[in-house]
């Protein structure tokens, strides 16, 4: 997920908590006889309320409120469930004559299938994305449960470093992951 859609995340959560909080609160106190929640819902024109669905504007209002809603929703829903998936990056070569470029997702997949062949490994698998502003090989490594983590480091070390190769100056970070397969219970 990058910074933007993070960020805008994080202000629809907060304008949307804060309002439930106050609105919370607000409620609570006047449930409970507090008188500055009193005085403010003292305040408030029942009869205003009660007119409001009759006037011509209150369907345009509604109507607008709906869709502004959907499409916000809609808007949030697509940029998160988006994936944001890392092509091709251009590596050291690169000069007057043309570009060289190398398609990360697969070299992730060769990396990921030369780890697999060990017999200590059940799986392996690649996903070149960008997250969070970085451009990243994530590589996810399932393991038998009486592997070492060390052991496996020295399995993935010879293919990280054709990684490195693979990718020199791309200035693409590597990761990898470890999942631990559930130990057997005879």
């Amino acid at each position: 997920m990058n910074r933007p859609i993070v960020g805008i995340d994080r202000a629809v959560l907060l304008v949307v908590a804060l309002a439930l909080l106050v609105l919370g609160a607000l409620l609570l106190l006047w449930r409970g006889g507090v008188e500055i929640a009193r005085d403010v819902f003292a305040h408030a024109d029942r009869r205003w309320y009660q007119l409001a669905p009759q006037q011509v504007w209150w369907d345009w209002v509604i109507a607008g409120v709906a869709v502004g809603a959907l499409i916000l929703g809609v808007w949030l829903l697509l940029a998160n469930l988006r994936r944001h998936r890392l092509g091709s990056v251009e590596v050291d070569g690169t000069d007057e004559l043309g570009t060289l470029t190398v398609n990360t997702g697969q070299v992730g997949n060769a990396v990921a299938t030369m780890i697999a062949q060990h017999p200590a490994i059940q799986s392996a698998s690649a996903r070149a994305i960008v997250d969070r502003g970085r451009r990243t090989l994530r590589i996810t490594v399932v393991a038998e449960p009486d592997v070492s983590l060390d052991h496996i480091r020295r399995i993935a070390a010879n293919s990280l470093r054709d990684v490195d190769i693979a990718l020199a100056g791309a200035n693409v970070v590597t990761q990898l992951f470890v999942r631990y397969l559930p130990a057997r219970h005879n």
